[in-house]
């Protein structure tokens, strides 16, 4: 099969390169700073990209500003229209957390667009190299072990759940929350103190490990202004966060907007489980 990267991290340089080794043929744009090694061809022309393969895999997130590709290791950027530009219906598009307006733009060309982030299976391993990656920054944040800590999880959605299992196996002391009450009482079952997200602000200042998965504000003046001058927050949801960072700011408290953790941390298992997801989409449209 032809495929075609366009933009992306270090993920998607090692699922070119996963791709090559299983036969494909593979042509990659925007991923100049990655060092490739046999069986991926390389092009710094989108059109070129775009019109050899009817493949097109689009990078997780497809953009940060709504306007440029995310591509951090391209020397010279990619915009959006860059890609609708030379897009037609033969084309099918793959791309992770794409933007609604901007999926309409593409399938207005005909091609055929597929946000590989709402598959269930890609959440929920991609949430493991996200957990992974926010314990490394917890021990090197702290001063003091995970182990016997002090840690809030806010949120118990699918990072949630992963956290309050990885930061428990790790001896800590894990309470999380949640506004619905069969997950409080999900937590509760699970080992884990409860209390409900509209109430932090009356138990923040238990804890010195704080991680966000909520992506609206959850903590903002009237929880940090409780909180401990030493607490770590490490806020995973996507931007821009559940944390007012410049309250924490003045507060003294370290905030750290923790994104794109697996591809920082874990490219090529990251790199691994977006090739399997995506894989089992190409199936369900019979390509090979």
């Amino acid at each position: 099969m032809d495929i075609s990267l366009i933009g992306g991290d270090a993920r998607i340089g090692m699922l070119a390169e996963t791709a090559a080794h299983k036969g494909n043929r593979v042509l990659c744009c925007g991923l100049d700073m990655y060092g490739f090694g046999e069986g991926c061809l390389l092009t710094d022309s989108t059109r070129v990209a775009i019109r050899s393969s009817k493949v097109i895999i689009l990078p997780l997130p497809v953009s940060r500003d709504g306007i440029n590709l995310f591509a951090p290791l391209s020397y010279f950027g990619i915009k959006l229209d860059d890609i609708t530009k030379y897009l037609g219906e033969e084309k099918i598009v793959l791309g992770g957390m794409i933007n609604k307006e901007y999926q309409k733009e593409m399938e207005k060309t005909g091609a055929k667009v597929i946000d590989y982030f709402e598959r269930e299976e890609l959440n929920i391993l991609n949430a493991v190299s996200t957990i992974e990656g926010a314990l490394e920054i917890a021990m090197h944040e702290t001063d003091t072990t995970v182990f016997d800590s002090d840690v809030l999880v806010v949120g118990y959605g699918r990072l949630g759940k992963v956290a309050a299992n990885r930061f428990d196996a790790m001896g800590a002391k894990v309470t999380v929350t949640a506004r619905k009450k069969s997950d409080l009482a999900w937590i509760n079952v699970g080992g884990y103190n409860s209390i409900n997200t509209k109430d932090i602000y009356k138990y923040i200042g238990g804890y010195n490990i704080i991680i966000n998965t909520v992506p609206h504000i959850v903590l903002g003046e009237k929880e940090l202004s409780k909180a401990e001058k030493g607490t770590i927050i490490i806020d995973l949801a996507s931007q821009p966060g559940g944390t007012d960072f410049e309250f924490a700011a003045k507060r003294g408290i370290k905030a750290i907007a923790a994104l794109s953790l697996p591809g920082k941390v874990a490219p090529k298992s990251a790199a691994t489980v977006i090739f399997d997801t995506i894989s089992g989409i190409l199936d369900e449209y019979n390509l090979e």
